[in-house]
């Protein structure tokens, strides 16, 4: 709600508050961040859980253990997204190598890490809340719908540069207001951005 009112108020210049160099460092560090969480994924390594840097180092020091069926499917997934540009620019990469693995992984009777099982049903909508604490969880949730704020608007203004696009931060707040507020009632997670799945869609 925090988030919906101050877009209206047409207040989402907080966005702007970041700095060029405090944004380049914050897209650097999470390139880094995402590139790293992702490499005990591509060897199929088990790790000590001690950080994300940790467990990329782990992952990449324990040749021993790495699978190189999952490391099969990286490199097939990586051909799929980035050489599939070169045929088309809308040539859908990730799709493509979504559906390539789940097929190859069902006919191969692949045994390493997958997604398993998801549970199915319709969403149901519920406005069951603490209303009582509404008065205490006030500040925090406005600490939270601002300092929240920062990842997604960084995403949003990067990529807008990088296309040289027209940015309203209001609308950007607004938008990730009424998400979040359809997330709480359907249960969901809390709606924000993410460098690694923008950089998909981007792709």
């Amino acid at each position: 709600m925090f988030r919906i009112l101050l877009g209206l108020l047409r207040l989402g210049g907080v966005a702007y508050l970041l700095s060029e160099p405090v944004l380049t460092g914050f897209t650097t560090a999470a390139a880094i961040l995402i590139l790293s969480s992702q490499l005990p994924k591509v060897f199929d390594v088990s790790t000590d859980g001690d950080g994300v840097l940790a467990d990329a180092l782990q992952a990449l020091t324990s040749t021993g253990e790495w699978q190189w069926p999952a490391i099969g499917f990286a490199v097939m997934t990586l051909v799929l997204m980035f050489g599939g540009r070169r045929l088309h620019t809308l040539f859908p990469g990730v799709l493509v190598a979504v559906v390539v693995g789940v097929i190859v992984s069902g006919s191969a009777d692949y045994d390493g890490s997958t997604v398993g099982e998801l549970d199915g049903g319709f969403v149901s909508l519920t406005f069951d809340f603490p209303w009582d604490r509404a008065g205490d969880l006030a500040l925090p949730a406005l600490v939270i719908a601002l300092v929240g704020f920062a990842e997604p608007s960084s995403i949003a203004r990067t990529f807008a540069a990088q296309g040289r696009e027209r940015w309203d931060a209001n609308r950007e707040m607004v938008s990730q207001g009424v998400a979040n507020l359809a997330a709480a009632i359907s249960g969901a997670f809390p709606v924000g951005g993410s460098f690694s799945r923008s950089s998909l869609n981007k792709l």
